[in-house]
């Protein structure tokens, strides 16, 4: 949940580099480092919000919901790497990074439990430099995915689908979940009380109709009585 979560560090990849940008950590064990958000935002908000320069991910609305948390409304979406496996292979079990680098890269990356350890320490409290590879990997790795993907997107003729109607569903989503919906709960409360005496109203025609009471909730009690009392 991006409006609950804090942004710890973010890292950027370029074709055979990459760089973690710390945003929280322990002062006191790092004390040469003296970034501050206002820092970030300065030097990078007009590269994220620029449309010239282009941006690519694995699940980029992650990203772009974290980021307009912090006012940086980010511009120049290209390419997903875990949109481009949906489109391309729709009834795979997972399209999680980690298991596509490992697929398709042959490259095992470290698991999130094994970064904090099995009691899921604070993100903080893992060693920078070993938070900074695990980062980097995956944005650096994301591109990867993304150079090997879209040669199997033009094969199969679907640059079209993924570049007018997927890509840019991305930024729609994001701002939609961003924005939210507003509820009417007291209507909400009022319509559950109505549906309730509704659902005892209709399970009192049902026992009037069976004879007896029973669960109606349970299959078995209810494949009994249509298919084994009621034929």
């Amino acid at each position: 949940e991006f409006f609950k979560a804090d942004v710890v560090g973010l890292s950027i990849s370029f074709e055979d580099e990459g760089y973690y940008i710390p945003i929280i950590y322990q002062k006191n064990q790092y004390p040469d480092i003296t970034i501050t958000l206002d820092d970030f935002k300065a030097e990078l908000k007009d590269l994220f919000e620029s449309e010239d320069i282009k941006k690519t991910g694995h699940n980029l609305k992650f990203d772009i919901l974290h980021l307009k948390k912090y006012s940086i409304d980010v511009k120049g979406i290209k390419d997903d790497s875990m949109v481009m496996s949906y489109l391309l292979h729709a009834n795979r079990r997972t399209h999680g990074l980690k298991d596509l680098t490992l697929e398709l890269l042959n490259y095992k990356q470290v698991e999130y439990n094994e970064l904090v350890g099995k009691d899921q320490g604070l993100l903080i409290a893992v060693d920078m430099e070993q938070l900074s590879h695990y980062c980097i990997d995956d944005s650096n790795l994301s591109l990867r995915l993304i150079r090997r993907m879209e040669k199997e997107i033009d094969e199969k003729e679907l640059r079209s689908l993924y570049e007018t109607i997927e890509m840019p569903l991305v930024k729609i989503l994001a701002d939609m979940e961003y924005v939210g919906v507003k509820l009417n709960v007291a209507f909400l409360k009022e319509s559950a009380l109505r549906f309730q005496k509704k659902i005892t109203e209709i399970e009192e025609e049902i026992y009037t109709i069976a004879g007896h009471r029973f669960n109606v909730n349970s299959s078995q009690q209810l494949g009994e009585l249509l298919f084994e009392k009621m034929n």
